[in-house]
């Protein structure tokens, strides 16, 4: 857990900044995205990989976004 804000407001703030609305977000969590639900409204990412992960799944994800963007 992130002591001041959660993973969806930052986010947020990232989505809102015009120096970074365009950086890709993948989200890493303990909590299942069905879960997060509405914290996640208002939030523009391009994945969530749920903890536990394998290395490989998060090198795939992040190659597939960053190459995408």
């Amino acid at each position: 857990m992130m002591p001041d804000m959660d993973g969806p407001e930052v986010c947020r703030r990232l989505n809102a900044d015009p120096r970074t609305w365009h950086v890709p977000v993948v989200l890493m969590t303990a909590v299942p995205e069905s879960v997060l639900g509405k914290r996640l409204a208002g939030c523009a990412y391009e994945a969530v990989i749920s903890k536990p992960f394998s290395l490989d799944d998060v090198l795939i994800t992040v190659e597939r976004h960053v190459a995408a963007g």
